[in-house]
């Protein structure tokens, strides 16, 4: 009865150590499938950064364009108003030659 109930204790025993070898293995799986997440999340997380990086570097490009192009538009809009200037003063001018030229032809004429 005695070596019965040894090996009955025994069978307890290796039942309780096997039950914690499949809890540990259970927590090792566990451990490792949370690892690959961590290691896929700063994957992730590193993508993230690198596309911020890259959205922003085409946002500082795109500001850049613009304040060009609005720069350009000042110019453009400036020399308008030089060649408009030009042009209204070209026009007096030409206007001042006719009345000069009609003048003189009725002189000649006149002689």
């Amino acid at each position: 009865e005695q070596l019965i109930a040894n090996i009955r204790a025994k069978d307890v025993r290796i039942a309780k150590l096997e039950a914690k070898l499949a809890a540990a293995e259970q927590v090792q799986l566990l451990d490792e499938a949370n690892a690959a997440l961590n290691s896929k999340n700063k994957r992730v997380a590193d993508m993230e950064r690198v596309s911020a990086k890259k959205n922003q570097a085409a946002h500082t490009e795109v500001a850049e364009l613009l304040a060009s192009l609005k720069q350009k538009e000042q110019q453009i809009v400036q020399h308008m108003e030089y060649a408009a200037v030009a042009s209204t003063e070209a026009t007096e001018e030409l206007n001042q030659l006719r009345v000069l030229v009609a003048q003189k032809g009725y002189q000649v004429a006149d002689l």
